[in-house]
């Protein structure tokens, strides 16, 4: 029967399965042990059992010793060592195996929770995330809404300010226009002043018709000076009605759009080139007549004839010259333009249009002399204080 050794002595919780007692200059934890039974036993081929340091011999007696006996063998140094390197390599392998293996499952481990709680967590954390974002981009929204807006409804102010400034700008640059232009107005009449003219002068003005000397017909303007309840005159120039100053001489008619009658020649002033026509018709309009004294040199005055579409033709031009026996002036003058009124601007006759009216005893193209209106009063019709009462004398 084998006898009990010194290790077989000591109590199991003290004995290392491979070096013996624990404590005895044992690098080995319990856990060491343990996965050496499982894991290095089975890849090593080391048991787990406890090593018999015992050896046992026949019975019987060799050399005179007793026939059956055991005796302790300690391990050899050598074999010590090469066992603790081959715990030493199989414990190294199994770290690394567990490294790698934690390596393997480490992303899905940091992605993927393993519980119920870490999922809801998980969710919980992308609702809050996503409703952060809803929420910055809702206020974004909500800005740049509010900028437009503002941004639309100060452009409607600025744009009415805007308009309201270029009217007024409008409005200063058309006065400073017309205060540039009111010295060129007095010097060129607008066709609205002609217009005018012609409008209120028209129910005044005849055409005059008869015929020369040598029987062609000839043609010019009288006006109306004066009316009373029976009949009219009106003034025109000798030279259109010279041929019936003689007897027998021809007829002088006077018409206006579609309306004719026939004149009587009252009395003529050939040295002023002026005649007195005299018609049944009462109290036809008359123009008004200016005062001398707005007459001077420079002043703007206007040809009216009777000859025209709108019931009177208009030319322009100014006085070149005022003497005492007539003025000189640039209004352009037709045959239809002998014995029509020289008006102002304001329509009050100053003289009457002459193309024969010569007081320096010649004629001159394109600047005319004209009898001034007083001159009337000579001969031709009965004044007192420049007021018409009458026809003068009759011849």
């Amino acid at each position: 029967m084998p006898v009990p050794t010194e290790h077989d002595a000591a109590p199991e919780a003290e004995r290392d399965p491979v070096t013996g007692p624990a404590g005895e200059g044992s690098e080995w934890a319990p856990d060491d042990a343990d996965w050496l039974s499982d894991d290095a036993s089975g890849s090593l081929g080391l048991s787990a059992a406890p090593v018999s340091t015992t050896t046992e011999f026949f019975d019987g007696e060799v050399d005179g010793s007793p026939s059956s006996s055991t005796s302790p063998v300690a391990p050899s140094k050598g074999s010590e060592r090469a066992r603790r390197r081959s715990v030493k390599k199989a414990r190294n392998a199994k770290r690394r195996a567990k490294e790698k293996r934690a390596k393997r499952l480490a992303p899905r481990r940091r992605i993927l929770p393993r519980t119920a709680i870490g999922i809801c967590l998980l969710l919980l954390t992308t609702a809050l995330a996503v409703g952060g974002i809803s929420a910055a981009l809702y206020m974004n929204y909500a800005y740049k809404k509010d900028r437009t807006e503002a941004l639309v409804g100060g452009l409607d102010r600025r744009i009415a300010r805007g308009a309201a400034k270029i009217d007024a700008e409008a409005t200063n640059a058309q006065a400073r226009i017309q205060d540039e232009l009111a010295p060129l107005s007095k010097l060129a009449a607008t066709g609205e002043t002609l217009s005018n003219l012609v409008t209120t002068a028209a129910p005044s003005l005849w055409v005059v018709r008869t015929f020369d000397e040598a029987g062609a017909s000839t043609v010019g303007t009288a006006f109306v000076v004066a009316a009373d309840a029976q009949r009219s005159f009106l003034l025109t120039s000798y030279d259109v009605i010279r041929a019936a100053t003689r007897a027998p001489g021809p007829a002088v008619t006077l018409r206006q759009g579609t309306t004719d009658m026939v004149a009587t020649l009252w009395t003529w002033d050939e040295t002023s080139d002026l005649a007195l026509l005299i018609v049944d018709r009462p109290s036809l309009p008359k123009l008004t007549w200016g005062r001398p004294t707005d007459v001077r040199l420079g002043t703007q005055i206007f040809a009216l004839s009777a000859l025209g579409t709108a019931g009177g033709a208009v030319t322009q031009g100014f006085v070149a010259d005022v003497s005492s026996s007539g003025l000189q002036h640039s209004a352009p003058l037709g045959s239809a333009f002998r014995g029509a009124p020289l008006v102002d601007d304001r329509g009050r006759v100053i003289a009457v249009a002459s193309k024969s009216f010569a007081p320096l005893g010649f004629v001159s193209d394109g600047v005319w002399f004209a009898p001034p209106i007083a001159a009337a009063c000579q001969k031709v019709l009965r004044c007192e204080a420049d007021v018409v009462k009458g026809a003068g004398a009759q011849r």
